[in-house]
């Protein structure tokens, strides 16, 4: 027999009887389905995970910082060494102080985080209102900061004047602080749950200090940045960057999303067990026609592939209703957890996603799946007695 007629005669099969036919495919979707919406979101939520933590920007940038700056510290002929290797493109210094801010005759506790004019091309903060500093007598507040003095808009601080009372050194002995005070215009607004103001000062004159708290670096390229790590961590200092959260991110997800593939991969076992014994049952009710066929010259091997295919086309389908089982429950689920998201103020989030890959692999394992299910009464049907076959009732 020619392949062709093979597939024709294994589809004619299936159409024969189409409810058996429809319910052993269904159960391969579900199993199919469970998998692909499981993993699927999965996938989805290791994408919005890194979506909050990535740009461009972000992606090639690092920060070093000393455990013990007491011992080691960053100052300038560090942050010139830093500055003269082959990887770095840029360097921003960073001094974070305890302080005060005045606001209204309100005081509260603040941090107060200097930093240089490339900090915000390296770390571009989240603006709520208003626009980066650009002088040393601008500064940034985080949104914390705003509700703490009972403001209800944070552009209500847009453009007003507050006063900022800085610690630069403290003595433990005595107890005693060295601090200095500077009145500052709000120039913006940031997203940030802690109380901290930024300042803007290249030179650190606005605010003296013979060493930083930490440098924000920006490799030339992400793949510089592990090389960089490298080289900063043998000048005696640590880092973090991006690059090496998302490799642990993504480990972490795998992990997840294995434990979800397993827990789909059940629901598929017991429905490969539903499609052998479908393939099985047809076996028998099909053993007069098995014995008909062979005796009017059928090969053992056009048997085996009537049978082979038959169960292929049974896994292939039920991957492509797994897919579609498996979009359905998306719409649900995300449709759902948007509303959540909405009526808690909060704006639309996607926790789906797959790649194309991946729904190509499921369809090559459902087919594999149904391929392998289908051998065992193949070889049976190839192997009856004609004689036997042509007597069976």
């Amino acid at each position: 027999m020619k392949i062709i007629d093979v597939i024709l005669l294994s589809w004619q099969n299936l159409v024969g009887n189409k409810m058996r036919s429809f319910l052993t495919i269904a159960g391969v979707g579900v199993g199919i389905g469970a998998i692909i919406f499981l993993v699927g979101i999965g996938f989805g939520l290791q994408q919005l995970t890194i979506s909050k933590l990535v740009s461009s920007a972000t992606v090639t940038s690092l920060e070093a910082f000393s455990d013990n700056p007491d011992v080691l510290k960053i100052d300038n002929k560090v942050v010139s060494r830093i500055q003269n290797i082959p990887q770095v493109e840029k360097v921003s210094t960073i001094n974070n102080f305890p302080g005060q801010l005045t606001y209204t005759n309100v005081t509260s506790e603040s941090l107060i985080r200097v930093v240089d004019s490339n900090y915000y091309s390296l770390a571009p903060a989240e603006l709520v209102a208003g626009v980066y500093p650009k002088n040393s007598d601008e500064a940034l507040i985080s949104s914390a900061t705003t509700k703490t003095f009972g403001a209800e808009n944070p552009t209500e601080f847009i453009g007003q004047t507050v006063k900022v009372a800085v610690y630069t050194s403290i003595t433990s002995g005595t107890n005693t602080e060295e601090n200095k005070e500077i009145d500052l215009k709000i120039v913006g607004v940031f997203t940030d749950a802690s109380q901290l103001v930024e300042i803007v000062d290249d030179e650190h004159t606005v605010v003296k200090a013979d060493s930083f708290s930490r440098l924000k670096i920006k490799a030339k390229t992400s793949d510089d940045v592990e090389d960089l790590q490298s080289q900063i961590t043998a000048l005696g200092f640590n880092s973090t960057s991006l690059v090496s959260k998302i490799k642990e991110i993504n480990q972490v997800f795998r992990w997840f999303e294995f434990i979800l593939a397993g827990f789909g991969f059940i629901a598929l076992v017991v429905a490969s067990i539903g499609m052998f014994n479908t393939m099985t049952v047809t076996l028998l009710e099909r053993t007069r026609d098995i014995g008909i066929m062979r005796a009017i010259g059928t090969r053992r091997r056009d048997v085996r592939r009537l049978f082979i295919l038959e169960a292929g086309m049974i896994g292939l389908a039920g991957g492509v209703m797994g897919i579609i089982f498996a979009w359905v429950g998306v719409l649900f689920v995300n449709g759902g957890v948007n509303m959540l998201a909405q009526s808690a103020g909060q704006s639309k989030v996607v926790i789906y996603y797959l790649p194309t890959s991946f729904l190509l692999i499921v369809l090559a394992f459902s087919l594999a799946i149904g391929l392998l299910t289908g051998v065992y009464p193949a070889l049976r049907a190839s192997r009856l007695n004609p004689l036997v076959a042509l007597k069976y009732e």
